[in-house]
């Protein structure tokens, strides 16, 4: 994929609920019924579902497989054959992946390396601030048990997913972009005032465009 395609499938990964590059990849043109996916994961071999929302489209359109003899939903494995060469042609382009998102990180100053899966550590702990119940996150992520779900949670401060989200947003998006712009000049201001007085600590909350954060700041990270 180019820059612009990993920054897009980045974000689409995150809207899919977290899912798992090798299993973008490998989404079949018939894994879409009725405006629903439905799709096994490849790891766990359990079935998901969701609800394609008009911002997922837009995504998907933009990328769709347009080989007609292809089985495969996305122009990622491009040429269909056997699986030794489809294999290959997936590692290749999730190296490919990482390597712009890397990129990416670096031109947005990231302090969090964005890699194929922060877009699923970012859901689930956004979900959880969210004060969404483990239950219904594991499910979502189709974990085995909760405890994996707690490990997720535990990768990552919300803050600095909320900065992540935040940023690969404003990307595409103009409200978020605004919202984006409007923190990052009220860093600099604060960052002047540290250097002014090296005593004070400097601390950016960064809320999620066009929602609430709560009045606590939200859940944080779970601890043991």
């Amino acid at each position: 994929p180019s820059l612009g395609m990993a920054r897009d499938l980045f974000i689409l990964s995150y809207y899919l609920r977290g899912i798992p590059f090798i299993d973008l990849a490998y989404l079949r043109k018939t894994d879409i019924q009725d405006n629903v996916l439905c799709y096994r994961r490849s790891k766990t071999g359990r079935m998901l579902t969701i609800t394609l929302e008009p911002w997922m489209w837009e995504i998907i359109e933009r990328y769709l497989c347009d080989d007609s003899g292809s089985p495969y939903l996305l122009r990622i494995i491009r040429q269909s054959g056997s699986i030794p060469e489809e294999r290959k042609q997936y590692e290749s382009a999730l190296r490919l992946y990482n390597k712009h998102l890397y990129r990416l990180s670096e031109r947005l100053g990231l302090e969090v390396r964005l890699t194929s899966y922060v877009a699923r550590h970012t859901w689930a702990t956004l979900a959880y601030n969210e004060d969404i119940p483990v239950s219904k996150i594991s499910a979502g992520l189709s974990h085995a048990s909760e405890e994996i779900t707690h490990t997720y949670l535990r990768s990552f401060s919300d803050e600095q997913l909320a900065v992540v989200n935040l940023q690969m947003a404003a990307l595409v998006n103009p409200m978020a972009e605004k919202e984006w712009k409007r923190k990052e000049r009220g860093k600099v201001n604060r960052n002047d005032k540290v250097r002014k007085n090296t005593k004070n600590e400097l601390h950016i909350s960064v809320p999620i465009p066009g929602r609430k954060r709560n009045d606590s700041g939200g859940k944080g990270t779970i601890s043991n």
